[in-house]
Formats: structure tokens, C-alpha cells, sequence
């Protein structure tokens, strides 16, 4: 449940990104949300066959599974070309992709130090 509050907090943070970052994260969000159209396009198919009762109750049954499956999935191929880039650490990447936190340099408020 702290997650779940956590992934919550995390997404509204969204609006306190430089304007770079947050075009960025929003491309990921929308990649993610094409990716988990598609997977339920092809979990239709699959269900077609079942009864009707059983087939809208597992499709709408799923429909947060794969909304996360998606995000988690395109957010974690973002994260690890973003750590080859150097420009996330493993740790910030893990982060992102599992619980839409952000690094603090894409904050507005952040200062660089040093």
C-alpha cells in the first residue's frame, strides 16, 4: 500500500519538472500507454472464444496489470538506455521505472551543487 501511495505522490510530482523533462517523461507515458492498448487489442482476441460474463470480467480484471506492465516495461527500457548515456544512475533508473520517481536535477527548484 506504500507504494501505491508512493507511485501517486511520485506522478503528480509531473508538474514541478523543467519543461524538457516533462515532454520527455510524457513521450515515455504515451509510449507506455500504446504499448498496453496493444496488449489488450491481443487479450481480446484471446478472449473472444471464452463466454461473454467470463471474458469481460478477465479483460477488465486485467486492465491495471497491464497499464503497470506496460509503464513498468517501456520505463525500464528508458531507464537503461539512460544509464548507457550517463545521464541516470542505476539507482535513479530503477526508481523511475518502477515507481515514477524522478531524479532531482529535473526538478525546477534544483540547484547543482558545487
Amino acid at each position: 500500500m506504500e507504494m501505491l501511495r508512493e507511485l501517486f505522490a511520485n506522478a503528480g510530482d509531473a508538474y514541478r519538472l523543467k519543461r524538457d523533462y516533462y515532454l520527455l517523461t510524457s513521450c515515455v507515458g504515451f509510449v507506455a500507454l500504446g504499448v498496453a492498448l496493444l496488449i489488450m487489442s491481443f487479450e481480446h482476441k484471446l478472449l473472444t472464444p471464452l463466454n461473454d460474463i467470463l471474458a469481460i470480467v478477465l479483460f477488465i480484471g486485467s486492465i491495471p496489470f497491464v497499464f503497470y506492465v506496460s509503464a513498468l516495461c517501456v520505463a525500464g527500457i528508458f531507464g537503461i538506455v539512460m544509464v548507457r548515456l550517463n545521464r541516470f544512475t542505476p539507482d535513479e533508473a530503477w526508481f523511475y521505472a518502477s515507481r515514477s520517481r524522478y531524479p532531482s536535477h529535473w526538478y525546477k527548484d534544483y540547484e547543482a551543487k558545487g
